[in-house]
C-alpha cells in the first residue's frame, strides 16, 4: 500500500532526496513539591555534572573540527555550569519553596531573563536575554544557496544528526536551517547550538553565504540594522520593482534616520527627467543594462546626497525587453568611492518572483559593501 502524503510545496520543482522527519523537542516539566529537598538538589548536582561532562566532550570535538581558538567558547559555559552562585540560587529555590529541581533551575533563570532585558544601557548583555529564552531552537538564514545544493554541502551532519537535529526550509530566494535541541538545560542547549552552527558554516562557502539568525530576522532587517549601526543614510532608484526596496525599509520603525527618499523611474523618460540622465544615452545603452543601472544609482546618491545608493533595473517578465530575457536584472550601487553593477538572472520565475528575487539581491549588494566599509 503506497501511502500519500499532502502539504504545501517549500519551493518549486520537484527533486528525490532522502526525506528526514522534524519533531519540535518537548521540553515542558510540571512543578512538583517536594518533602526531601537535600533529594532535590542532590538530583540537580548529578544534572550538572551530567552536563558538563558531555560539555567537556563537545569541547573536544570542536577541537578537532574548529581548532583550539573556536573551542575556547565552550570554557566560559563550563564555568557557568560550576558557578556556585547560580547553583547557589537554584538550591536555594528549591529548599524555601520545596520545589524539584527543574521547577527552581526555571525560576533562576527566568529571574536573569528579566535582569538581562532590563539592561536598556547595555544592548550586549539585553540580547543574552533573548539567547536564553529561545535556546531550544535556532535559525539560520542563507542567501544565494538552493535547498537543494544545501543539503548536498551539508549530507555528512544531516546523515548523522542526532541532537541538535538539522531541518532545512526553503522560501522565496532563500534557505532556512532550523537547528533544534532536547538538552536538559539552558547553557548546554546554547553550547549544543553554538557547536552545530559553527560546523556548518564550516562547510564549503556557507559562511559567505549566512547572512544571520531567528525566524523574524530578514536581509530587509540585517541591511537596516548595518545602515542603523553604520550611521549611514541611503537612496534607492527603482524601475522594474516599483519601490519594493524602499518600502521594505520603510517597515522598520526609525526608518527615516538612514533612508532620505528615492525614486520610482519605470518608463525611460522618467528616468531622463527625474534622475537627470540623458535621453539620449539611455536610448543608446539601453534601460536593462550595466549603464543605466550605475547611472540610476550615481545619480540618485547625488541628488538626495545619500551615503549610498542602490538601483534596480531589468525585466520582471513574462515577455523580453531589449534583447534581454526574462529573470534578467541589473543591480546597482553608488557609495563616495565608487560606482559598481552586478548582473542576475532569476530564470523560470514568476513575475512577482523576479521583482522579489531582485530586491534580495539588492540588499544582500547593500549588506555586503557595509560589511567591507
Amino acid at each position: 500500500m503506497t501511502e500519500m502524503l499532502k502539504g504545501i510545496a517549500a519551493s518549486d520543482g520537484v527533486a528525490v532526496a532522502k526525506a528526514y522527519l522534524l519533531v519540535q523537542p518537548d521540553l515542558s516539566f510540571e512543578t512538583v513539591s517536594v518533602e526531601d529537598t537535600s533529594a532535590e538538589e542532590a538530583r540537580l548536582d548529578v544534572a550538572l555534572e551530567a552536563s558538563q561532562n558531555e560539555l567537556s566532550l563537545i569541547r573536544e570535538k570542536a577541537v578537532d573540527s574548529l581548532g583550539e581558538e573556536a573551542a575556547q567558547v565552550f570554557d566560559a559555559h563550563l564555568m557557568v555550569l560550576a558557578d556556585p552562585e547560580m547553583i547557589g540560587q537554584i538550591k536555594e529555590t528549591i529548599r524555601n519553596k520545596k520545589v524539584n529541581a527543574e521547577a527552581g533551575l526555571k525560576e533562576v533563570t527566568d529571574m536573569f531573563i528579566t535582569i538581562f532585558e532590563n539592561m536598556e544601557d547595555n544592548p550586549y548583555m539585553q540580547e543574552r536575554a533573548a539567547d536564553i529564552r529561545d535556546v531550544t531552537k535556532r535559525v539560520l538564514r542563507f542567501f544565494g544557496i538552493g535547498e537543494s545544493q544545501l543539503v548536498t554541502i551539508l549530507a555528512d551532519l544531516i546523515d548523522k544528526q542526532t541532537d541538535p537535529t538539522i531541518a532545512p526550509y526553503a522560501k522565496t530566494g532563500e534557505v532556512t536551517l532550523r537547528l533544534s535541541t532536547k538538552a536538559i538545560s539552558q547553557e548546554l542547549a546554547n553550547l549544543k547550538l553554538d557547536t552545530v552552527e559553527q560546523e556548518i558554516l564550516a562547510h564549503g562557502n556557507l559562511a559567505e553565504l549566512f547572512y544571520g539568525c531567528g525566524d523574524d530576522n530578514s536581509l530587509a532587517k540585517t541591511t537596516f540594522d548595518l545602515l542603523k549601526e553604520t550611521g549611514k543614510t541611503i537612496t534607492a532608484a527603482e524601475s522594474l520593482t516599483a519601490g519594493l526596496f524602499q518600502a521594505s525599509l520603510a517597515d522598520f520603525s526609525g526608518a527615516s534616520a538612514v533612508f532620505k527618499g528615492g525614486f520610482v523611474t519605470y518608463s525611460m523618460e522618467e528616468k531622463s527627467k527625474m534622475l537627470d540622465i540623458p535621453l539620449a544615452d539611455l536610448k543608446e545603452q539601453g534601460v536593462v543594462s550595466t549603464f543605466t543601472a550605475e547611472k540610476m544609482a550615481e545619480q540618485a546618491r547625488k541628488l538626495t546626497e545619500s551615503d549610498l545608493a542602490v538601483s534596480l533595473t531589468g525585466v520582471a517578465g513574462p515577455d523580453s525587453l531589449e534583447g534581454q530575457p526574462a529573470g534578467t536584472v541589473f543591480i546597482g550601487l553608488a557609495t563616495a568611492e565608487k560606482v559598481e553593477s552586478v548582473r542576475v538572472n532569476i530564470a523560470g520565475r514568476s513575475r512577482s518572483d523576479v521583482r522579489e528575487i531582485a530586491v534580495l539581491h539588492a540588499f544582500n549588494l547593500v549588506r555586503k559593501t557595509l560589511l567591507k566599509a
